[in-house]
């Protein structure tokens, strides 16, 4: 659908809104003379953002973009919402139809390849949580994730991405799947993922967590911790 659009559109800059996200009523006013004031330049530029659930509006500070773009747009990843890119750029890229849940991220580091990106560090957007986002745990998207990352990685244009955190991408989306399920009561299955995650990153923010995971396979421990837990919050 948003390749449909980009072919439709007429005018020189392309901005993308979904459904359930908001632009604030001077974001296209400030994405206006911001390219003026940088002479309408052939780039991808990208806004800051709140997080919306419907009742709640929190800014989100990102550090500014460093040095290697392709890891800053991975690790603070940018939804469609927040993004402008110029016209000109999709007559090489557009969004690539054989991913999903990550081809946001996998056209804006293409687009980096050969084209500057720029960023407004006012949140000019608000990006709406809900059960049915992508990054939600609960949800089958982690598997997609999985297959999007591993076709992309495959691919020339993700070599400007370092190897480090191509590492701690794919050890991070085993990891939802392994909490995926364990959310659905399938420890089993939820193992081999979970060990990948821990082997291929072990000295990792998340390595508490994986071990907290499989030391719940120890018989007896869930409840233990459970009696635990119960007696700390009693004490409190």
């Amino acid at each position: 659908a948003r390749n449909h659009g980009i072919r439709l559109a007429l005018g020189e800059y392309i901005c993308f809104l979904d459904s359930d996200d908001y632009y604030t009523s001077h974001y296209l006013k400030c994405l206006h003379d911001f390219l003026v004031e940088k002479y309408k330049p052939q780039a991808l530029i990208v806004s800051s953002f709140s997080i919306w659930d419907g009742l709640d509006n929190n800014p989100i500070i990102h550090p500014k973009p460093f040095k290697n773009i392709a890891d800053w747009l991975f690790r603070y990843p940018v939804s469609p919402s927040r993004a402008c890119i110029y016209k000109g750029l999709t007559n090489k890229f557009i969004y690539r139809e054989d991913i999903v849940v990550v081809e946001d991220s996998v056209l804006w580091v293409s687009i980096a390849n050969d084209y500057p990106v720029f960023y407004l560090p006012e949140p000019l957007v608000w990006y709406r949580i809900h059960e049915g986002n992508s990054i939600n745990r609960t949800t089958k998207a982690v598997f997609s994730r999985l297959e999007g990352l591993r076709i992309f990685f495959k691919d020339s244009l993700s070599n400007i991405v370092s190897k480090k955190l191509k590492r701690e991408l794919i050890a991070d989306v085993k990891l939802r799947i392994a909490e995926y399920y364990y959310n659905h009561n399938l420890p089993l299955k939820a193992l081999p993922f979970l060990l990948d995650s821990l082997i291929s990153t072990p000295f990792h923010r998340h390595t508490k967590m994986k071990l907290f995971y499989l030391l719940k396979f120890i018989p007896g421990f869930t409840n233990l911790w459970q009696q635990k837990r119960k007696l700390f919050f009693n004490k409190a």
